[in-house]
C-alpha cells in the first residue's frame, strides 16, 4: 500500500500481440486468461482525444494480482498505442489500485499534484483515471472504481479462483464462462 494508493491490484501489460502475450504467461503458469474482444470504451478522454479506442483484452490472475493484457486495435489515440509505438515490443504499463470512494480520491490525488492523463469507462463495468507517469519510471498509476461496480468486484473474484484452480489447460477462456457465474 502506499500513502496516496490503496493495494495493488492490477499490472496492465500493453501488447502487440494478445494470443501471443496470453501464450506467453501460461509457458510460465500463469492463466488461465479470459479474452475480451472489442472492449466497449465509453466515456474516453485522451489529450484532448474522446474518440473511443478499439481495444481487445485479457484478465488473469497471478496470485493476488490480476494481469491485464491489453492490445489496441489501430491507430486511434490512447495511452495503450503510444505505449507500443516507444515500446513495439509491449511491456508493464499501468499498476493499478481499485477504489471504494472514486471520486473522493481522485480529488485526492489532484490535491497531491497527480494529473490525468487518461479517463473513461468500460460500459457496465467500471470507471478508470489514469495518471501521467512523469513521477515513476514511466509506469502508469491507475485508480479503477470499485465502489460502484458489484461486477468488477464479482468478476475479478471469479477470475482469481479460476487462476487458484487452474490445470494449464484452455489459456484463453470467453468471458460468457464468466458471466454464467454471476
Amino acid at each position: 500500500m502506499s500513502i496516496i494508493f490503496d493495494e495493488w491490484k492490477q499490472s496492465g501489460y500493453v501488447v502487440p500481440d494478445l494470443n501471443a502475450a496470453i501464450e506467453q504467461w501460461a509457458t510460465v503458469g500463469v492463466g488461465p486468461f479470459y479474452r475480451f474482444d472489442l472492449l466497449p470504451v465509453v466515456n474516453f478522454a485522451y489529450q484532448g482525444s474522446t474518440v473511443c479506442p478499439p481495444l481487445s483484452i485479457a484478465l488473469g490472475n497471478f496470485g493476488e494480482v490480476q494481469l491485464e493484457l491489453i492490445q489496441p486495435l489501430d491507430g486511434t489515440p490512447s495511452p495503450h498505442r503510444d505505449f507500443l509505438a516507444a515500446r513495439p515490443e509491449g511491456g508493464l504499463h499501468h499498476v493499478s489500485t481499485w477504489s471504494e470512494e472514486f471520486d473522493a480520491d481522485l480529488a485526492r490525488c489532484a490535491a497531491q499534484g497527480l494529473v490525468p492523463d487518461c479517463t473513461g469507462e468500460v460500459a457496465d463495468f467500471a470507471r478508470f483515471c489514469y495518471f501521467r507517469s512523469a513521477a515513476t519510471d514511466g509506469t502508469t498509476l491507475e485508480i479503477a472504481d470499485s465502489g460502484t461496480s458489484e461486477v468488477l468486484r464479482k468478476v475479478s473474484a471469479l477470475i482469481r479462483a479460476a487462476a487458484r484452480q487452474w490445470d494449464g489447460t484452455r489459456p484463453t477462456r470467453r468471458p460468457d464462462e464468466l458471466y454464467e457465474l454471476l
